[in-house]
């Protein structure tokens, strides 16, 4: 039987938007989780932070019949910009954390990572893994997203997919990130050009380009 995956940059659907009326929530390197996903004789890992294919030791990795034949080592997206503020002009690239044998990561002088993160409420905190349409217990108890729907606040008990309350794959995962932790343009003292520039001028708080991305 021919089964259909919804998810990932190779079989997923995403969505990038720049948000600046976004209800912040909190984004973080703490609520990373990883699952596997399997159908049509395809198998992998992935996490919530926008990567497929790692963490390499959760699982296959774009497998393809036998799962020890993995074809990706990572896929992930990437979102550029040009933007002019106060007669200067930079240009950021916001990536998502991958495990490569590099020392060029995109890093703050304290450590913190500089790129996309998962955004917490979009799966059950109390599991390891991302909230999948086959797995009813990796669900919160309350989308984030669904909470303005005046005949079902919150979804809950419901899956929140790209089709809505159902799906028409086998399997379909659904996790939000964004790039609030990416602040090497948000502070004039942690770039070379001395910029402080901030996405949404109704909330101070919101840092990055203001991109969330819904996956």
């Amino acid at each position: 039987m021919k089964k259909t995956l919804i998810c990932s940059t190779a079989f997923l659907i995403l969505s990038i938007t720049i948000l600046t009326n976004w209800l912040l929530a909190q984004s973080g390197r703490e609520y990373r989780r990883s699952s596997v996903m399997r159908g049509n004789l395809v198998k992998t890992v992935f996490g919530n932070w926008g990567v497929i294919g790692q963490p390499a030791e959760k699982g296959s990795r774009g497998a393809w019949i036998y799962d020890n034949d993995g074809y990706i080592g990572d896929v992930s997206p990437l979102v550029g910009a040009e933007i002019n503020i106060d007669d200067k002009t930079f240009h950021s690239v916001v990536v998502c954390p991958v495990s490569r044998p590099t020392k060029q990561h995109e890093l703050s002088p304290s450590g913190k990572y500089w790129g996309f993160e998962p955004v917490a409420g979009y799966f059950n905190e109390g599991q390891e893994g991302i909230a999948l349409y086959s797995d009813p217990a990796s669900w919160p108890a309350l989308w984030p997203d669904k909470m303005d729907d005046p005949e079902d606040p919150g979804w809950s008990g419901s899956w929140n997919g790209f089709f809505g309350k159902t799906t028409t794959a086998s399997e379909e995962c659904y996790f939000v990130m964004d790039d609030n932790n990416d602040e090497e343009f948000n502070y004039a003292q942690n770039n070379k050009w001395g910029v402080a520039f901030k996405p949404d001028s109704t909330n101070s708080a919101r840092n990055g380009l203001g991109l969330v991305v819904k996956v």
